[in-house]
């Protein structure tokens, strides 16, 4: 079944879409690591390496070096300059959030399977839990395009169903330019057999700090994402009342090491609190618990809610083989 969008929802992908489409100049290749892309964001200035010459200020001369000298080290020390690589975050990495999107995506042929498990469901005491499977086609650099489904039912409840009984499909297109990638969506799509949930429409903008070395490797790096959206990131009293408005999203996190993260999210209908770690630093599978509906705007408490994904490149798989 088609979802009926409001005009809101339309409005809303027909301002942001052709934003998001814009083409940008060349950008840096992504980072393979482990069949993995990673974000990448640029060498900040004040983590260049300290074997590097410092630069004058132009018309200044040491007194123990002549012009010419000078001249020589400044595009000795440009051309290092140049030839610096990208700082990535690494290919095996901690999530960043647990309930709202990002601006970011996936890069062509990485494909991403995700579980997800919740101790109960809003005012119902019985656990729940969903599982998805992305994929990745085109370049975020340009424009990236995801496509999933999501398995809504995995286990019979109340001797009605069964595993795969209910589901739906959701679509993303992104782009990512050096600091900033963009991203519009749409969630809870082409249904079947029903949901629990409104079918969504947002946009989403995410913002990667600079990255700050340390001794075990790129840890301090900070993820800030903001978006407007309809259907779930409505206030619930707005969706309850079938209200034609436009809820706002947004998160923060902070990347603790190289495999621990801390979250912080405006859900559009509460907040929630959470941390991401990577059990094994050389497979690309990370673990993510949070705590949803705390304040109590949304639902009838706090939920405990846990997540498992689990990246490949299907380049690098079958280059394998």
């Amino acid at each position: 079944m088609l979802p009926q969008f409001r005009a809101s929802t339309v409005a809303l992908l027909a301002v942001c879409l052709p934003a998001i489409a814009r083409p940008v100049g060349a950008q840096p290749s992504p980072a393979w690591v482990y069949g993995k892309a990673a974000v990448v964001v640029f060498q900040p200035m004040d983590s260049v390496p300290a074997a590097l010459p410092l630069v004058q200020a132009p018309g200044v001369v040491p007194p123990h070096e002549s012009a010419g000298a000078m001249g020589a080290r400044l595009e000795a020390t440009l051309s290092a300059l140049a030839q610096l690589p990208a700082v990535i975050f690494p290919a095996v990495s901690p999530t960043f959030g647990a309930r709202i999107p990002s601006g970011f995506g996936l890069t062509q042929g990485m494909v991403s399977f995700g579980l997800g498990m919740q101790g109960r469901t809003r005012y119902h005491h019985h656990p729940d839990g969903a599982l998805s499977v992305n994929v990745g086609l085109g370049d975020p650099r340009t424009l990236g395009f995801d496509a999933g489904v999501v398995l809504l039912d995995l286990r019979p409840r109340d001797g009605e169903g069964g595993f795969a009984q209910r589901g739906s499909f959701k679509v993303k297109v992104h782009h990512q330019t050096r600091r900033v990638s963009v991203a519009a969506g749409l969630e809870n799509v082409l249904v079947w057999g029903g949901s629990d949930a409104p079918a969504s429409a947002y946009v989403a903008a995410s913002y990667a700090t600079d990255v700050i070395a340390d001794e075990d490797g790129f840890a301090g790096a900070m993820i800030l994402t903001a978006g407007l959206g309809t259907g779930r990131f409505l206030l619930e009293r707005d969706l309850v009342d079938d209200r034609g408005t436009i809820g706002l999203f947004a998160g923060a996190a902070f990347r603790v090491s190289e495999s621990l993260s801390a979250f912080a999210e405006w859900t559009g209908q509460d907040l929630a609190f959470g941390g991401s770690f990577v059990p094994l630093r050389s497979v690309p599978f990370a673990v993510t618990f949070a705590l949803d509906d705390l304040t109590g705007l949304a639902g009838d408490g706090a939920r405990p809610l846990v997540a498992m994904n689990y990246m490949i490149s299907l380049q690098e798989f079958f280059t394998r083989r």
